[in-house]
């Protein structure tokens, strides 16, 4: 049975709101997004991060 993460009540993220929720620094999250492990889109110069990106990387990611 798949465990299910619940993110905060939004729906898209910025890369400084995603870091500051997974208690990281932004540039651990562009490192993310660039080996492909967060998914995320790009507007412009800005990557938008979803919530259920970020519950699929938590998941994903859970020890125990």
């Amino acid at each position: 049975m798949d465990s299910i993460i619940f993110v905060k009540q939004k729906d898209i993220f910025t890369v400084r709101e995603a870091a500051d929720y997974l208690t990281v620094c932004p540039k651990t999250v562009y490192k993310l997004i660039r080996q492909k492990e967060l998914d995320a889109a790009k507007f412009g110069r800005n990557y938008k991060i979803t919530a259920d990106s970020l519950s699929r990387y938590i998941s994903k990611n859970m020890v125990g």
